[in-house]
């Protein structure tokens, strides 16, 4: 691909490229894609996060000055597919710690540690 054709795709977006692809991958043809691009059969099939991996592998390229680079899509689809358990887990960390604090503070003003 050309410097100037690279050059069209700025500012990349991510969001339009990913919903392109959602929008032609074939729900049916979902798990060859995965395939394609050396994700585990055993994977969990997740059309959302395959076609996010997509859309970061073809920003790398077009962000390249190389006419190849890695191929990144396994490794970032496991990423994204990890994302959400992520976020729930830190969402309930975080409201375990608030509700730590709310104690800590609870028991300063009344002399007694809450359990």
């Amino acid at each position: 691909m050309t410097t100037d054709i690279k050059a069209s795709f700025h500012p990349f977006d991510d969001a339009g490229l990913t919903a392109f692809y959602k929008e032609n991958i074939e729900d049916d043809k979902t798990r060859n894609v995965m395939l394609a691009f050396g994700i585990s059969p055993t994977m969990e099939e997740n059309k959302d996060c395959l076609c996010r991996a997509l859309s970061i592998q073809f920003r790398m390229f077009v962000g390249s000055n190389s006419d190849e680079v890695d191929d990144i899509v396994a490794i970032e689809y496991q990423k994204l597919l990890a994302e959400p358990k992520m976020k729930k887990q830190n969402c309930i960390n975080l409201r375990e710690f608030c509700i730590q604090e709310i104690r800590f503070v609870s028991s300063l003003r009344t002399g007694q540690l809450i359990k």
